[in-house]
């Protein structure tokens, strides 16, 4: 449901929020739009949520709903893939930096641009939040 500010078009059916809420065991907050289905059982698997939500910011705009999903990279996180794979390619000064980077840069813009289009202006929040929309990236 639009929140107030909002000139939002909404880009999901009711039986995408509704798989959306049952995946996730409760109402989505801020779900803008699916962005993958599962090939064969056609839930979503992931879902693009607005950054800003209930009057605060909300950073990250790609979810995962797919329980199989959410459960292979819970694992893969706890074992520490994550943390050697990041070790091993993103050494300081290295392409994969650089890119690293570009990427957060990307990021941040489309979070800027999916702001811009979906709210009355900036002003409806504090400096601070903001600052958390405009200038972080990727938090995950």
């Amino acid at each position: 449901m639009p929140e107030e500010n909002m000139k939002l078009e909404r880009k999901y059916s009711d039986e995408d929020y509704q798989w959306v809420s049952e995946l996730l065991g409760r109402k989505p907050r801020g779900l803008y739009q699916v962005m993958k289905y599962h090939p064969e059982k056609n839930h979503p698997m992931v879902i693009k949520v607005l950054p800003y939500v209930e009057k605060a910011p909300f950073p990250t705009l790609y979810w995962l709903t797919c329980p199989i999903l959410k459960r292979e990279i819970s694992h893969i996180e706890k074992d520490g893939v994550i943390e050697e794979f990041e070790k091993e390619l993103f050494a300081p000064e290295s392409h994969n930096l650089k890119e690293l980077h570009r990427n957060h840069q990307s990021y941040r813009d489309e979070r800027i641009k999916l702001f811009e289009e979906n709210y009355e202006g900036w002003g409806i929040m504090p400096e601070p939040m903001q600052k958390i929309l405009k200038e972080t990236g990727i938090g995950g």
